[in-house]
């Protein structure tokens, strides 16, 4: 079973607009290996695993725990603060 997680990670699948990311296996076990760093809320992991699946640069946060790692699959993961839009 497939549950949509909305996204704006458009720009990585090639779009303009936002869309809908479906929360599969695949999601579910990158979204499991995000996990195993238990300072990682569920929240933030779910969105950090299918932005890592879909290859986005550039995943901008407003929390400041999130900024300084590394995720496979995100290339760029930045504070709004420092971000250049």
């Amino acid at each position: 079973m497939s549950m949509p997680i909305s996204t704006s990670a458009a720009c990585a699948r090639g779009g303009s607009e936002p869309g809908l990311l479906a929360f599969d296996r695949a999601a579910a076990r990158r979204y499991a290996e995000i996990r195993r760093n238990r300072s990682i809320r569920p929240p933030d992991a779910i969105q950090l695993a299918c932005a890592a699946l879909v290859g986005v640069d550039l995943f901008i946060t407003n929390d400041d725990r999130l900024s300084g790692l590394t995720i496979p699959g995100i290339q760029f993961l930045v504070p709004l603060d420092r971000a250049f839009l």
